[in-house]
């Protein structure tokens, strides 16, 4: 089982996504390499195309523009690495 989560935002380049810092993520622009996440927050400033398999519970998605901030919090949800081992 996979979420695809779709948010609208102002402009991409005036957002950025907290609480990933430290995750592992496999890049599918990259023939899925795996990588760990360095910074403390993530910026859009080309295409990105990531799946993060162990996410922390919360993680804040910032718009700038619109001075609004959304809360993602995956309470009940399945660990989408155990999902991906499985599949």
């Amino acid at each position: 089982m996979v979420y695809h989560t779709y948010l609208s935002v102002s402009d991409i380049c005036e957002v950025r996504i907290e609480g990933l810092e430290t995750q592992y993520y496999l890049d599918n622009l990259l023939q899925k390499q795996q990588f760990t996440e360095q910074g403390a927050s993530l910026t859009f400033e080309s295409e990105v195309d990531r799946i993060y398999t162990d996410c922390n519970n919360v993680v804040a998605v910032r718009d700038h523009y619109k001075k609004r901030t959304v809360v993602i919090r995956k309470d009940g949800l399945p660990d989408i690495g155990e999902v991906l081992k499985n599949n």
